[in-house]
């Protein structure tokens, strides 16, 4: 990453190494824990039985203090999760209350295994918070659901500048963000495949209402954005772990703060347009949705000048040619449609040739909603010539 950053994202954090997390689980400890999950997993024990299980585990990790060693640990990560998947809202609040004010707390949020942990520990708190909500519970002060996952979102607020760029954090700092939308993420799941290489994270988040209590957070977080410079957002934009997190964050912020942000990410705040962005393999992600969440006018900007006269260069491009695919969808009026289909018509055999058809996809569906018949026609005509065209070159 460039050292010419402004200074926002620490460069040089290494959460890993800290001495945080005291000495690690001792033999005889994972022994205890393994032989709960054999317990667990063997599924013979009965309702009462098990609540007993999970109560006594609860009363081992209050007297050896280890809320935070279990959450370093890959087995004792899994066995923890499991355990709060099958507690009581009183014993998941009583925990994560003790849990989430370990000194450690930004380590905990970047481990690659109490991050798991993290992550199901908000989702939890996110339903049990709404159940609570909706059933109308009453709880005391301190003791709600809702509270504490507010007080864990603030938490993890206050350093995401060191989440943002982090393999691990990013994650927690990307269920948050869902979380503040109303995107209720599933509890992670819990096994060998957690922690295997591949796809990763909660599933498809479900759209509830928005909690009202994380109104705050969100407010922060935009603040926050809206005063980070061009080049911190382009770095982000170019980051394995930055760009997913400023594509929540393009859908969270609307107005004005969006806009800036979107003309920042091009180079258009400063007069000096830079399409390098539309040829990376990650920041083509972000300037795809850059370009959909801008709005008409700055919409016009960005064509005329990252897109006119360059669409047959970033039409072929293996990146860039996804971030045209989004102008052409968004294009709504003739005038533009025509200035489209006049740069891309020519290269329509070309295009289908490289294995472009998403592009002649959206170039048809443009040419059937504003251009008038006669000129829909020789279109349409044009690109089945070139499919069959393309077609009998395979065969042979």
């Amino acid at each position: 990453v460039s050292t010419q950053s402004t200074g926002v994202f620490p460069r040089c954090w290494h959460p890993r190494m800290s001495d945080n997390r005291g000495p690690p689980l001792s033999h005889d400890v994972l022994k205890y824990y393994r032989q709960i999950k054999q317990l667990i997993d063997g599924g013979e024990l009965g309702e009462e039985e098990q609540q007993a299980l999970i109560a006594n585990v609860y009363k081992d990790i209050d007297a050896n203090k280890a809320h935070t060693k279990l959450a370093w640990h890959r087995e004792g990560s899994m066995i923890l999760e499991q355990v709060l998947n099958m507690s009581t809202p009183d014993q998941v609040h009583s925990f994560l209350s003790i849990f989430f004010n370990a000194a450690s707390f930004a380590e905990l949020c970047a481990d690659r295994f109490s991050s798991h942990v993290i992550e199901t520990s908000l989702a939890l708190l996110f339903r049990l918070g709404l159940e609570e909500e909706k059933k109308g519970v009453k709880r005391a002060a301190g003791k709600a659901m809702l509270e504490l996952l507010v007080l864990v979102c603030e938490k993890v607020g206050e350093v995401w500048g060191r989440l943002v760029i982090d393999a691990h954090g990013s994650h927690v700092l990307r269920t948050v963000l869902k979380a503040i939308k109303g995107l209720a993420p599933e509890v992670q799941a819990t096994g060998a495949k957690r922690h295997s290489k591949g796809r990763r994270g909660p599933g498809v988040p479900k759209k509830l209402t928005p909690v009202a209590a994380l109104r705050p957070i969100e407010d922060q977080f935009i603040a926050d954005f809206e005063s980070t410079s061009d080049w911190d957002l382009r770095e982000l934009a170019y980051h394995a772990q930055g760009a997913p997190v400023l594509i929540e964050m393009l859908d969270m912020c609307k107005g004005d703060v969006a806009e800036k942000m979107i003309r920042g990410l091009f180079g258009l705040s400063t007069g000096e347009p830079d399409s390098a962005l539309l040829y990376d393999s990650v920041g083509s992600h972000v300037a795809d949705r850059a370009i959909e969440c801008a709005s008409d006018a700055l919409l016009l900007k960005i064509h005329a000048e990252l897109f006119r006269g360059k669409l047959k260069e970033h039409s072929l491009h293996g990146c860039a040619n996804f971030t045209v695919q989004r102008v052409l969808s968004r294009v709504d009026h003739e005038g533009l449609a025509k200035g489209c289909l006049q740069e891309l018509l020519p290269i329509l055999e070309e295009l289908l040739s490289r294995g472009r058809g998403g592009g002649v996809h959206k170039l048809l569906d443009l040419s059937l909603i504003h251009i008038s018949e006669p000129t829909r026609l020789l279109s349409i005509s044009y690109a089945v010539f070139c499919l069959k065209k393309k077609k009998k070159k395979d065969r042979k």
